[in-house]
């Protein structure tokens, strides 16, 4: 019976094949390593499903812009690129699933120290790890007199109508005077039970709201890009053990995270080495199906995102 991972092996055979060729047709180094990205773009073409688009270029979030990196894996049904050329593009950060890095050569210490220095600075330009993206919402118009008075009639002692109200309507409602926010954001009552009371007299009111507008509003949702490294041509390193501790020390020093870091060996198994998460760094071997498991995670890690399913935003500030 034909499976999955058969296929698989035959389009990693292929990939091997299509190294081969590039290698011995072409000796200009950076045009080799753009037609290995290619080849690796169209292996993962076959296994990921038509919602991902992937092309070479920059993300950007606000002011902050990423290096270049080989592969970005982005949303191009909900969004569009800021900027799209014939082999590269400019990406917002809340449109990208994540980037893949690809070497043609041997890993060796250098370009790994360069690859993850890469996904150390992705990460950094996205505050608290977070990405946003933007929701539009129907926004009931609502009576803020009535409204003040039931919540002045709700408060606890201790509280003053006048004192919370000025921020719940700078926080809550737009110049049309649609309840536009959530009043569990407001800071000058720190009693949660009062906050919820108010909520419940907000959803009633606009329960009963004849007229509505539509807004557009800024959330945010973690995580950030995920971050993947594909070795055509094995590796200096003499096992996946030496490899795994440089792996763990490199991300420690830099801030980065590997979610997937395969090793394609031409004999022998392959490796697939990957950063656990809220571990202190620490890694993950396999060398059991190395090759699907990677391609697995990256599919995994992509369907558990909030990408793709909102329009990416453009923040002007930095998250807070």
């Amino acid at each position: 019976m034909t499976t999955k991972k058969d296929i698989l092996g035959l389009h990693k055979k292929q990939l091997a094949l299509d190294i081969d060729v590039i290698r011995l047709a072409i000796q200009h180094k950076a045009v080799k390593g753009s037609e290995a990205e290619s080849a690796f773009k169209r292996l993962l073409r076959k296994h990921l499903p038509q919602r991902y688009n992937l092309l070479s270029g920059f993300v950007v979030n606000a002011d902050r812009i990423s290096r270049q990196h080989d592969i970005i894996v982005y949303d191009d049904f909900m969004n569009a690129p800021m900027f799209l050329g014939d082999s590269s593009g400019l990406f917002l950060g809340g449109s990208v699933y994540g980037v893949v890095e690809v070497t043609i050569a041997r890993l060796n210490t250098a370009k790994l120290k360069d690859d993850l220095g890469k996904i150390a600075q992705l990460r950094k330009i996205f505050p608290e790890n977070k990405v946003p993206f933007q929701k539009v919402v129907s926004c009931p118009i609502i009576d803020q007199d009535k409204v003040k008075e039931e919540v002045s009639n709700s408060l606890s002692s201790g509280y003053c109508i006048e004192d919370i109200w000025p921020e719940i309507k700078e926080t809550c409602f737009s110049k049309e005077g649609a309840y536009v926010e959530d009043i569990l954001q407001i800071n000058s009552c720190d009693s949660s039970y009062d906050k919820q009371v108010f909520a419940d007299i907000f959803r009633r009111h606009g329960s009963l709201s004849k007229k509505y507008i539509v807004k557009e509003k800024t959330i945010y949702s973690t995580p950030p890009p995920r971050t993947f490294l594909c070795a055509l041509d094995g590796t200096a390193y003499k096992s996946v053990e030496a490899l795994a501790k440089a792996v763990k020390k490199l991300t420690k020093e830099y801030g980065a995270h590997v979610h997937g870091l395969l090793v394609l060996n031409e004999k022998g198994d392959d490796w697939l080495i990957s950063t656990r998460a809220h571990e202190d760094y620490d890694v993950e071997i396999k060398t059991k199906n190395a090759f699907f498991e990677f391609l697995e995670a990256m599919k995994r890690d992509f369907q558990g995102m909030l990408v793709g399913k909102l329009p990416a935003a453009e923040e002007k500030e930095s998250v807070r």
